[in-house]
């Protein structure tokens, strides 16, 4: 078919309520402006492929790392970007069936013999003013502990930081994201799902006038949230504390939330009203998140 046919096909399509068109993401492309702005921000976006989840006894074997630089606080219009890099890493062991393709699409032939440029690493995640991940905590955690130089960087995370509910999407997975606002991608290596938040970060985020959800994640990760921990609530407070967002942690044995400091208080409240008196509450930034 010629691209006039296809695009005629496209809109019949799309005109019946009883289909949906999605769009493949088209390839990574480099947008380079010699003109930056005062107050350019730079981004790195960032994704790890691992052996497994524990960063004590698990390795990287892939990362792939791009950067943009953004106006900010202005409207965070993307004024240049790189194409993702990535790199593989053989761990010195071959990795479970459950890791290789088709979860990560890497083979263990893929691996060996194959180092990270660590120096290339470093020297893009230092030079960034914010790290952004969709699943930042997992990311975080493999990324500082590999590469102990970048620790106390600021970081966001896509997934969490973002009301994706609020804008009509349902679910918080990357691949279910792209699928609501009407792309695909072929892949889960690291380059292609950097590509593919790049590409969804940019997407103008309903009922905002305009706003893309870059622009929503990084407001969101300048402003500072009290992190809430209870400890010792009773057992029957289980359901009630999840239905309120708290999180357990099983290393510290405690319940946790992060909000605004008008939610801080709202839990605060709450916590006393049910007898839980012994929490503890600190100010956190982009630099203390997703640790």
């Amino acid at each position: 078919m010629t691209q006039d046919k296809d695009a005629e096909l496209v809109r019949q399509i799309e005109a019946d309520g009883d289909y949906r068109v999605l769009r493949k993401i088209k390839p990574p492309r480099a947008l380079q402006d010699r003109n930056l702005k005062e107050g350019t921000r730079r981004i790195a976006i960032l994704d790890v492929e691992t052996t497994g989840l524990d960063p004590r006894t698990d390795s990287i074997i892939e990362i792939a790392v791009m950067t943009l630089d953004v106006d900010w606080p202005h409207d965070s219009a993307v004024l240049s970007n790189t194409v993702p890099m990535t790199w593989l890493q053989d761990p010195g062991r071959a990795i479970s069936s459950k890791i290789t393709a088709p979860l990560t699409g890497l083979t263990n032939e893929m691996l060996v013999g194959q180092q990270i440029d660590r120096e290339a690493v470093v020297k893009l995640l230092t030079g960034a003013d914010l790290i952004v991940a969709h699943n930042a905590r997992f990311d975080r955690a493999f990324v500082e502990a590999f590469y102990p130089e970048v620790r106390g960087g600021k970081w966001a995370c896509s997934c969490v930081e973002i009301d994706w509910l609020a804008h009509g999407y349902d679910g918080k997975s990357l691949g279910h994201l792209l699928l609501q606002a009407g792309y695909f991608a072929n892949t889960h290596r690291a380059d292609d799902d950097v590509w593919s938040l790049f590409h969804l970060l940019r997407t103008v985020a309903p009922g905002t006038d305009g706003r893309s959800f870059l622009d929503l994640l990084i407001e969101r990760s300048e402003a500072e949230t009290v992190l809430l921990k209870a400890r010792g609530a009773p057992f029957s407070l289980k359901d009630q504390l999840k239905s309120r967002g708290y999180r357990w942690n099983a290393e510290e044995k405690v319940w946790w939330t992060e909000g605004d400091y008008a939610h801080y208080l709202t839990e605060k409240d709450w916590l006393v009203q049910n007898d839980v008196f012994n929490y503890t509450s600190e100010m956190i930034d982009a630099s203390r998140r997703h640790l």
